[in-house]
């Protein structure tokens, strides 16, 4: 896959590219998912606790159809069952699209100038305890930033509120 995506893109850019992933950020989604869950069998532990719908289940059947092909027919037809599998992943890779989430672009960005990391503080939880929604500020003393993020989780409001302190400091000067 690396082959792949180094033919796509600027190498110095490779690390900042992002599969498009699965809902539950793990595992990428795959056209063939589908027909490879049908076809795989589990065990009856499995299959009453729902574990045969796990990405990570599934990405073990994946690599273990590689590996076999692998085995049986050598590397190029290994490479070519890759290649198939994530031809529609790699094909939606947006190498414009940021690879890091707010909390670590923000990071980097400030690590890059030298200035002391952001404080994220819990301003306030609204709702009742079965749906919650938190709201975070995010401050970054040296730009005079201040920015309240709000989310269903702590991490989706500091995430959101990190996304804001980026807007705000886009376009300062090293």
């Amino acid at each position: 896959i690396s082959h792949e995506i180094e033919e796509q893109a600027d190498v110095a850019d490779q690390g900042h590219l992002a599969l498009p992933l699965h809902p539950d950020h793990r595992a990428p989604t795959f056209p063939a998912d589908h027909q490879i869950r049908r076809l795989h069998r589990v065990g009856e532990g499995e299959v009453r606790s729902g574990g045969s719908r796990r990405p990570s289940i599934l990405a073990d059947a994946i690599e273990a159809i590689i590996a076999a092909v692998f085995l049986d027919a050598g590397f190029d037809a290994a490479r070519t069952v890759i290649e198939r599998l994530f031809e529609p992943l790699l094909a939606k890779i947006d190498s414009n699209a940021p690879g890091k989430d707010p909390k670590t672009a923000l990071q980097e960005w400030l690590q890059g100038r030298r200035v002391a990391l952001p404080t994220y503080t819990m301003t306030q939880v609204l709702g009742e305890a079965h749906a919650q929604e938190f709201e975070v500020a995010c401050e970054v003393p040296k730009f005079s930033v201040r920015t309240v993020g709000r989310g269903s989780s702590r991490r989706a409001a500091e995430q959101r509120s990190a996304e804001l302190a980026l807007a705000q400091l886009d376009g300062v000067e090293k």
